[in-house]
């Protein structure tokens, strides 16, 4: 499938090398930033250049220190970001920076007065109208409807689970 949509914007193989190439022939790239030494957020971006290496798409591994990775976010100066938010897991409205398009840690599109599209505008009301309600079922039902739509749009990719707590005793 990747293959399919990656030709779908115009990448091929076009000299046979086994890389992507766009319609000009320059190899396919994506600088792909992420915390220096941060060994779990290297070590995933380093199977995600692997995988990506097998559909022939280049991924360039860029550690910066958390300053310059926060400076090159704010300045939109990148291509791909891989870190890690730690969300409140018990109440999404806890979340809403994330959410919404003002939100400070709204991390596509950041540093929005009013929403880049139209899916973003509706993320917005489901999360005003999930924050003021007191119906459980219904602020479970309007967090689903806000999810399926970045799902749909897929602005930001998920690849790991929450943390994992182990007890043991000796």
């Amino acid at each position: 499938k990747a293959t399919t949509l990656l030709a779908s914007i115009g990448l091929r193989d076009r000299n046979g090398s086994g890389i992507l190439d766009d319609a000009s022939g320059h190899t396919a790239r994506i600088t792909l930033l992420t915390l220096k030494g941060r060994t779990v957020l290297e070590r995933t971006a380093a199977m995600i250049q692997e995988h990506a290496k097998k559909v022939g798409l280049t991924i360039n591994v860029v550690s910066l220190d958390v300053g310059a990775l926060v400076d090159a976010w704010g300045k939109a100066n990148y291509d791909a970001i891989l870190f890690y938010i730690i969300f409140d897991s018990r109440d999404p409205a806890g979340n809403r920076d994330f959410w919404v398009s003002s939100g400070q840690f709204h991390v596509w599109n950041p540093n929005q007065r009013t929403p880049a599209t139209e899916w973003e505008a509706s993320i917005d009301e489901l999360f005003r109208r999930q924050a003021t309600t007191l119906d459980m079922a219904e602020r479970h039902r309007l967090f689903a409807e806000a999810q399926q739509l970045l799902a749909t749009h897929l602005p930001v990719l998920y690849f790991a689970a929450p943390r994992v707590m182990v007890a043991s005793s000796a």
